[in-house]
């Protein structure tokens, strides 16, 4: 490989027109027109770049990591980059001074971690588009948005797009896949509820009557919530809906819940008590490490719960019918994985009469 040096801009290109290094030192760069791709990643370290002007160069593709842990750089304009299709893995990963980014209208994938931990970025906007756009996991995870509009052509969007988020309270979009309320992502249909941003404030939020699921990951990590309102046609509950939903208090679960997956309640710390109003199937860890949860009601005989289902709780009282007694047991209460060892649950067995009348506590 050949390759012309451009003293001006101290940059190594080969004669194919690609970018293969930039000379340490450099506060600011602009790139040439003639520039098609980025083929190496640039060394982060002691590096003072501060702003990186692609203007309308012809590049088409950048490599995983390319500005990983540049944390000097302030200012990236990649808004006339017509050609690039894609923003990959890491490639902004850890840059905690960019403030702002234009995404260029053809980009149609922005992957895993490319934005993570860019704790300043608070600006978010994409260039009027036709191309559809799909925004993978942790995209943009652990960033400083308050709230971001996303183009009508999103195709694929994740709750763990946005994790860890916690100043964000509202993500905006009407496409032919979702929609938003209040800020909430919802299919477009409106049956299942995808992402609750962390940043939303509310302490009690209803589950709209049109939705039968929630997604994994969909209120994660909400420090804000204390109540949540189940409609009566919930059917399942995805892995980590509510993990680490620190300040909810309580759960009764409707009569047509068919599923809570694993980890779906996990690490909700100050979780009470939790009633189930008929048979489902719980799965592994689903109120793991749910170190307040103390007392369960079961409405109706359930037979489908894992023997890890309540891991590391505190459960000292349990109300369920009386031939749930012998599956209780089977499954480990009474066990030191469920309970320290000097506490013993308290079964208390309910008859037909009272629940018929049954009023939620």
């Amino acid at each position: 490989m050949i390759y012309l040096l451009l003293a001006i801009q101290n940059m190594t290109i080969s004669l194919e027109g690609e970018l293969t290094d930039i000379s340490p030192g450099w506060v600011s760069v602009q790139l040439p027109e003639n520039i098609s791709a980025i083929k190496t990643s640039f060394v982060p370290l002691n590096s003072t770049l501060r702003s990186f002007d692609f203007g309308r160069s012809s590049i088409t593709e950048l490599p995983n990591k390319c500005f990983f842990r540049f944390v000097n750089l302030r200012n990236v304009n990649l808004e006339f980059c017509d050609n690039l299709k894609e923003i990959p893995m890491l490639c902004f990963h850890g840059c905690s001074n960019l403030s702002s980014i234009v995404i260029p209208k053809n980009v149609r994938s922005i992957y895993e971690n490319a934005f993570t931990n860019c704790i300043n970025l608070k600006s978010v906007t994409f260039a009027q588009r036709t191309a559809p756009l799909h925004i993978l996991k942790y995209a943009f995870s652990n960033i400083g948005l308050d709230s971001i509009d996303l183009p009508p052509t999103t195709k694929t969007l994740l709750p763990e797009s946005f994790n860890n988020c916690h100043n964000l309270s509202a993500v905006n979009v009407i496409s032919s896949s979702f929609r938003s309320i209040d800020g909430i992502i919802y299919n477009y249909k409106l049956r299942v509820l995808i992402f609750y941003p962390s940043g939303i404030k509310e302490k009690t939020f209803t589950i709209p009557d049109s939705v039968k699921e929630i997604s994994g990951y969909a209120f994660s990590g909400n420090r804000y919530l204390e109540k949540v309102i189940f409609n009566k046609n919930i059917e399942q509950i995805k892995f980590n809906a509510f993990s680490l939903c620190f300040n909810l208090q309580s759960a009764d679960f409707p009569e047509g819940l068919r599923f809570i997956e694993n980890m779906a309640f996990a690490s909700c710390s100050k979780l009470r008590s939790v009633i189930f109003r008929s048979s489902c199937q719980i799965d592994n860890f689903a109120f793991e490490k749910c170190k307040s949860l103390s007392s369960i009601t079961f409405m109706e005989v359930n037979s489908n719960i894992q023997k890890n289902s309540f891991h590391i709780c505190n459960i000292t009282s349990i109300t369920a019918p009386p031939s749930m007694v012998s599956i209780l047991e089977d499954i480990g209460f009474n066990k030191t994985i469920i309970n320290p060892p000097q506490v013993r649950v308290q079964i208390r067995i309910i008859e037909n009469s009272e629940i018929e009348g049954w009023v939620a506590q």
